[in-house]
C-alpha cells in the first residue's frame, strides 16, 4: 500500500481513544516486551493505565483512521518524544520517519535537545538513529537517547515569495469516508443513483478545475442529464448548500499552517497560494476561518 502522506495527521487523544492506545502499544511493542520480561496482561494494563492518567499522547491518523499513537511534548529546553507506536500493517511505510523529520524540524527551527526513551531490543533504534539521536545513557533494559538541533542558517533571500498549495498543507485534505458520505447525501436529494452520482462528480473534476463549469450548480445539473435525472432548481440547490456546507467545514487550516505564514511574512516574504480547488472553495473561502 503507497502512502499518501498528506492523509496523515495528529490528534489529541480523548477518553474514547485509551482503548485503543493500549492494544497499539500491545501491537507494536509486545512482542519485544515478552522477550525481556514476559507478558503479564494485568501488570501492562495498570502501567498504560498509570501513564495515561500522567500524559496523553496524541493519535496518528492515517484518512481518518486511527493507525498510531505519539506524545510530543515542548519545553524551553528540549522536546520530548514518546508512546511513538504504529500499527504493523502501517509499519516500513516511512510513516514514523515522516512524523519524525515534522517534529526533529521544529527542534531544529527553536532550536531545542530532542529526547527519547526506547527498549533495548525494540527495531526502531535503527530509525532514531539514522534521524541523527545517540545514546547517551542506558538502564537495565532502556535506552536513553538525545539529538542535537542542526544548525539553521538564515534565509538569504534567494527567493521573494513563497506559494503554497491548499489541500493537503494548508488545510487538510478531505478523507474518503467523509467525502463520500457528503456525494450520498447530495444524490439523495436530487433522486439520482448515489453510486452513479458519485462516480460522474468525480469524473467532472476537470470540468470544474479548468473553468467549464463556473459554478457547482452547473456540476450538479449537468450530471443530472448524464444520468436522464429532471430536477428542480429547488433541488440544485439544496444540493449545492450540502457541498458548499462540507467545503466551508473542512477549510479550517492546519495547526501550524498560521504560525507559518506568519513567520514567513515577519521575514519580508510575500505569500500566495494556487489550488486546483473547484469553484466550490472561492465560492466557501469568505465564511472559512
Amino acid at each position: 500500500m503507497a502512502i499518501d502522506f498528506s492523509l496523515l495527521k495528529t490528534v489529541p487523544a480523548t477518553d474514547s481513544h485509551r482503548e485503543f492506545s493500549y492494544q497499539v502499544k500491545k501491537a507494536a511493542e509486545g512482542d519485544y516486551i515478552t522477550q525481556i520480561w514476559g507478558w503479564d496482561e494485568v501488570l501492562q494494563r495498570k502501567l498504560h493505565e498509570e501513564a495515561w492518567q500522567q500524559k496523553h499522547p496524541s493519535i496518528i491518523l492515517y484518512d481518518g483512521k486511527a493507525i498510531g499513537t505519539i506524545y510530543v511534548l515542548e519545553t524551553d529546553g528540549f522536546i520530548e518524544i514518546g508512546q511513538f507506536f504504529i500499527l504493523p500493517e502501517y509499519q516500513n511505510k516511512g510513516i514514523g520517519s515522516y512524523l519524525l523529520k515534522n517534529i526533529l524540524a521544529k527542534a531544529d527551527r527553536l532550536p531545542r535537545i530532542s529526547k527519547l526513551a526506547c527498549l533495548k531490543n525494540t527495531p526502531a533504534i535503527s530509525l532514531y538513529r539514522r534521524h541523527g539521536f545517540e545514546i547517551v545513557r542506558e538502564q537495565e533494559m532502556f535506552y536513553f537517547m538525545e539529538r542535537k538541533p542542526e544548525a539553521t542558517s538564515k534565509p538569504e533571500r534567494k527567493y521573494q515569495a513563497v506559494i503554497f498549495d491548499l489541500f493537503g498543507t494548508l488545510v487538510d485534505n478531505f478523507t474518503r469516508t467523509e467525502y463520500q458520505k457528503v456525494l450520498e447525501g447530495m444524490a439523495f436529494i436530487l433522486h439520482t443513483p448515489p453510486d452513479k452520482f458519485s462516480q460522474l462528480w468525480r469524473d467532472s473534476f476537470p470540468l470544474r478545475t479548468n473553468g467549464a463549469h463556473r459554478t457547482h450548480q452547473e456540476s450538479i445539473r449537468y450530471i443530472c442529464r448524464e444520468l436522464g435525472v429532471p430536477v428542480t432548481e429547488e433541488q440544485v440547490e439544496k444540493a449545492a448548500a450540502v457541498r458548499l456546507d462540507y467545503t466551508v467545514k473542512s477549510l479550517k487550516p492546519r495547526q501550524d499552517a498560521v504560525p507559518v505564514i506568519n513567520k514567513l511574512k515577519s521575514l519580508g516574504y510575500k505569500v500566495g497560494l494556487v489550488s486546483d480547488c473547484s469553484p466550490e472553495t472561492p465560492a466557501a473561502w469568505p465564511d472559512t476561518p
